[in-house]
This record gives C-alpha cells, structure tokens and sequence, in this order.
C-alpha cells in the first residue's frame, strides 16, 4: 500500500505534470466608450421623493391629500429632468 502511495505521486513528478499551472498574468482589455454629453442637474431634482405621507384612517382625506401632493411635486421634478435631456430627432 505504501509503495502505490509513492507511485502515485512520484510518477506524475517524474513525467513533469504538476498541479494548478498557470499561463501568466491575465490580459486585461481596454475597451473605449464614447460619452456624447454629460448634463449638470440642480440637487433638488435628484434629491429622493420623500417619506409617503401615512396617518389613520379617520383622517384618509388629508393623507390621500398629501399624498397627492407628493406625487405631484415628484412628477414636476421628473419633468424638469427630461426637459434638461438633449432633444434627439426621429429618424426615418
């Protein structure tokens, strides 16, 4: 048993195999992207919507109220962003 043990380490030495060869170093890859334009956008319209408005039930018509609010100011925020946006023509 022992002798086979040897062998079997021995004779992939002796053949010149060895464990977790390597190739050298990756070769890392450069790859370029063209950036067309970059846009400067004011804090307050990237700034997040804002906790929801919340409260019990007796008092549904002013959370809905303020929730509609919320919705609003965040969909005019929304609006500001695109109209910064470049334009971009359909093609035909």
């Amino acid at each position: 048993m022992r002798s086979l043990l040897g062998l079997l380490i021995c004779v992939p030495l002796l053949t010149g195999a060895t464990c977790g060869q390597t190739k050298g170093p990756p070769v890392a890859e450069t790859v370029v992207l063209p950036v067309s334009k970059f846009i400067t956008m004011d804090e307050k319209l990237t700034a997040p919507c804002g906790p929801k408005a919340t409260g019990p039930l007796s008092e549904i018509l002013e959370v809905a109220m303020l929730r509609g609010i919320q919705v609003d100011d965040c969909d005019k925020r929304m609006a500001e962003i695109r109209a910064l946006q470049p334009k971009v023509e359909a093609e035909d």
